[in-house]
């Protein structure tokens, strides 16, 4: 279901994401200088040496706490690369910041006011303390200007994270995806190799015995031998790895297969026969599906062992059976109209497949699961345009990191 659901999405996603992109602007990378506090640079927006210890300590902090206190060693530490992992997540950060900055979002004095105002760490009593504010900041060494500029960066970042999450499915597509994918469906289906005909392509015993007979033939049937005895050792061996209880398989000589080698190659040589006998069946099916005689399907299944279920539960999204897919959208109108008279089929150069729909109950979708399915696409969608800034950020921004970083 994630899949449609995508399907849906994308133009809508592909649009945004296109309109940023466009309005994106590369800038060059300046150095650190001689400034030791910077521990990297990322398309010149600096990650500060305390900004890199404090979310290094939080994050020591959490593993911690999962271990009942106690401390990672600095072993431990190298060896779950938490360094670099924090780095890592700074310098998206950094990347995500940048890119609201490209596309022109920023923060007014007035709400970096309000922001600071409202937050309740410089509150009392419901009310901004101003004093409580100097004395919260003073007391970590933080200065007003400082603090300022991170919000201004906080709120840059929301204002990115809001365009990020504004793509939402609509309530009718996604109570259409819920009631698909909580649908039960029945269909009769039956699929075929068209190759696998050829042990069916009828051929004289004199015809086989003449080839057989002919000496120059010998060499291709002792390399037709060898290919068999190759392909039961490697079954054999697959079946000891999966740790089966059926018995090994027995590589029969070469004079015992010798006739059976011989008539399963001329069988494989009748092209022109094997594609008459292919459209005969084809045809054969296609009216029985038509006229809904499913026994004498089965009858034909069972002749020509062909892949065949008369009630199979089809899955909605690729909608497939044994291997061979059918059209999604054909498979959609009859689903919508419950079609049970139509039937699908599916003709390449190696497959055949014939499905008829029997039956497609559907269930009523709860208000709490339509608001869970729209919270999710939401989500998904959020994280699809995340990923593609970041990695877009990553292949165009020049990230330089300090080289005595992880020492």
């Amino acid at each position: 279901m994630k899949n449609l659901s995508n399907k849906f999405s994308y133009i809508a996603i592909s649009v945004i994401m296109g309109a940023i992109i466009i309005s994106f602007v590369l800038t060059g990378f300046q150095g650190f200088g001689n400034n030791p506090n910077e521990v990297a640079s990322v398309g010149g927006t600096t990650i500060s040496a305390s900004e890199y210890n404090q979310m290094l300590n939080m994050q020591l902090s959490r593993y911690s706490e999962m271990m009942g206190g106690k401390s990672l060693t600095n072993q431990q530490i190298k060896q779950m690369k938490i360094r670099e992992s924090v780095l890592q997540g700074l310098i998206q950060q950094k990347h995500m910041l940048n890119f609201a900055s490209k596309l022109g979002f920023g923060a007014s004095q007035k709400h970096i006011k309000e922001d600071i105002k409202n937050s309740k760490f410089f509150q009392t009593g419901d009310k901004f303390d101003v004093n409580r504010y100097k004395g919260l900041l003073q007391a970590n060494n933080i200065s007003p200007a400082d603090y300022e500029e991170d919000v201004a960066k906080q709120i840059k970042s929301e204002k990115l994270q809001e365009l990020i999450t504004s793509i939402q499915d609509s309530r009718t597509l996604s109570k259409d995806l819920i009631q698909l994918q909580k649908a039960e469906v029945k269909v009769a289906v039956l699929t075929f190799n068209k190759e696998s005909m050829t042990e069916f392509l009828p051929l004289s015993k004199k015809e086989v015995q003449n080839f057989i007979n002919d000496t120059k033939n010998e060499t291709l049937l002792k390399s037709l031998h060898e290919t068999y005895a190759a392909q039961i050792k490697a079954a054999n061996a697959q079946a000891q790895a999966q740790k089966s209880k059926a018995k090994p398989q027995k590589i029969k000589n070469f004079t015992s297969m010798k006739y059976e080698l011989a008539k399963q190659h001329l069988q494989r040589t009748k092209r022109e026969e094997l594609k008459k006998f292919n459209t005969k069946l084809t045809q054969q099916l296609e009216e029985a599906f038509k006229a809904g005689n499913y026994s004498s399907i089965k009858n034909l299944a069972q002749k020509y062992n062909l892949n065949f279920e008369s009630h199979y539960q089809m899955q909605i999204i690729n909608p497939s059976f044994q291997g061979t897919k059918f059209n999604e959208e054909e498979f959609y109108s009859v689903l919508k109209n419950k079609n049970t008279q139509k039937v699908l089929k599916t003709d390449n150069p190696t497959m055949v497949g014939f499905m008829k729909l029997k039956t497609f109950e559907q269930n009523e979708v709860s208000e709490k699961g339509l608001a869970q399915a729209l919270k999710a696409s939401t989500s998904n969608n959020a994280q699809y345009i995340q990923n593609n800034i970041l990695k877009f950020m990553s292949q165009n921004t020049k990230v330089v990191t300090s080289p005595n970083l992880f020492l």
